[in-house]
């Protein structure tokens, strides 16, 4: 972070990297993520329990792109169950659930900020 600017008798907050501000809006701007990230907040889901959780017409490619994207970045891990029928379970890492606050905060902002 660069140090705060002042200006006069006026100071203004520390200004964040816009690197790394560009970086994290890239991830989020993800069409599905932040549907992920809420539909996995209370816990591990099979595949189509996600994408029935999800809703809103997510198709089954969109879901594979958006987890396969998710995994890269360590957001989401999958497990495979292999006694009986094969099984996929999502759930989110450490790093993707701390990803929970940032959004709850965005969503207060957008609420307060909606014209």
């Amino acid at each position: 972070m660069r140090p705060a600017l002042t200006v006069g008798e006026h100071h203004r907050p520390p200004v964040p990297d816009w690197v790394t501000v560009q970086s994290t809006a890239d991830l989020l701007a993800g069409k599905w993520v932040a549907a992920v990230v809420v539909a996995l907040s209370d816990g591990p889901l099979r595949r189509a329990d996600l994408r029935r959780a999800i809703g809103h017409g997510i198709s089954d490619k969109a879901l594979t792109l958006t987890l396969t994207r998710m995994r890269a970045r360590r957001l989401v891990t999958g497990r495979r169950t292999e006694d009986g029928p094969v099984k996929a379970y999502y759930r989110l890492t450490p790093r993707g659930r701390s990803l929970l606050d940032p959004m709850a905060a965005l969503a207060d902002w957008g609420g307060a900020n909606s014209d």
